[in-house]
């Protein structure tokens, strides 16, 4: 009798243990996931709709978290136009993106646009993992804003094209004359 107490109460504290461990380590994700300064969004691999996100993906897109659970993560892209003009999203609510994200390899990284509430488009890299979260097969988009570093980079191009075009020598100088470049 004795014996079965205490395989009961060892049985006890191992899940009390367990569940200690499960706390901790939810309670960690939670930080992570609500302090990131990327867009974070979890949806649902059958379905397409969002499970959850934090808040600097409802920043990102200016709406609300409320706004954002329970719809179609194709809400997070433009719409992309049929041959007649009549703009529309994946009917499951899957964007191209999250399907490629679905059909490649975790941790891909894809450069696609999203669209605010507003109507305007931000340019974002898209990283994936396929993830369980409370009993469902989702797909986690982390989102990093790039569209300033992207337009930083098309004027520089741009100014590179232009300098290389140019018939005649170019010489700048900062203000004390000194040669900066040629």
């Amino acid at each position: 009798m004795v014996s079965v107490v205490a395989e009961q109460l060892g049985y006890f504290l191992d899940r009390r243990r367990s569940e200690s461990t499960l706390y901790t380590n939810e309670a960690r994700y939670r930080a992570v996931f609500d302090q990131s300064v990327d867009g974070i969004c979890l949806a649902d691999v059958d379905t397409g709709r969002i499970i959850d996100c934090n808040q600097a993906m409802a920043d990102m897109v200016g709406r609300t978290r409320d706004e954002l659970i329970g719809v179609p993560q194709a809400i997070l892209h433009p719409p992309e136009h049929t041959p007649d003009g009549a703009d529309r999203n994946n009917q499951d609510g899957r964007s191209r993106e999250f399907r490629s994200h679905l059909e490649g390899s975790d941790g891909k990284i894809i450069a696609s646009r999203i669209i605010t509430a507003d109507g305007a488009i931000r340019d974002v890299e898209i990283v994936a993992h396929r993830v369980h979260y409370l009993g469902l097969h989702v797909l986690q988009g982390i989102f990093r804003d790039v569209t300033e570093v992207k337009a930083a980079r098309d004027r520089i191009a741009f100014q590179a094209r232009l300098l290389d075009e140019v018939g005649q020598a170019i010489i700048v100088t900062d203000v004390a004359l000194s040669l900066i470049h040629i």
